[in-house]
């Protein structure tokens, strides 16, 4: 099953709901989903990522900036080269 055209489905399934209760319910599951459930980004590899996830992937970023564990444009241009 592709999650893709399932979501697309759903959203149009949502859009013709009529029955109040029916919607009201939906809406109660959407209060009930958590942070950690919802997805904020991805990786470069396609691993969707929650905000926790998301927010832990800037922070190893940032650390290894602050380590020097980088390399600069000319570098990656130079090491290119070679490929």
């Amino acid at each position: 099953m592709d999650i893709a055209l399932t979501k697309l489905e759903l959203l149009d399934w949502v859009m013709h709901i009529s029955n109040k209760a029916t919607f009201e319910k939906l809406l109660a599951l959407k209060e009930e989903t958590t942070e950690d459930e919802v997805i904020v980004a991805y990786s470069s590899l396609g691993k969707p990522l929650n905000v926790n996830e998301y927010k832990a992937h800037i922070n190893e970023g940032i650390k290894d900036i602050r380590e020097g564990n980088f390399i600069t444009d000319d570098e990656l241009r130079d090491e290119m080269k070679s490929w």
